[in-house]
């Protein structure tokens, strides 16, 4: 069973940016299952998609994150590796 460091997970700042946003879009889905619609005009729609859009690349950074090291970046040792670590 692989183990998961939350204490230092949920210390790191690119976590919580990440995992935030990706949060407020899977609820904004939910709703809509459940026939909770926003009404928005055309451009506000736009905007919303856009903003949706880049919380999904937020998502996505946050998947590829390494929550031990600071930033966005591997660490040293991750960098040496030719594959992942079984």
């Amino acid at each position: 069973m692989k183990k998961i460091n939350w204490k230092v997970r949920f210390a790191n700042k690119v976590f919580w940016f990440t995992f935030v946003p990706a949060l407020f879009a899977l609820l904004a889905k939910v709703l809509e299952l459940f026939g909770v619609h926003f009404e928005y005009g055309t451009l506000e729609a736009q905007i919303c998609d856009i903003i949706e859009g880049i919380f999904v690349v937020l998502g996505i950074l946050g998947i590829v994150n390494d929550p031990t090291t600071a930033g966005v970046s591997d660490s040293d040792l991750a960098m040496t590796y030719e594959e992942p670590k079984a």
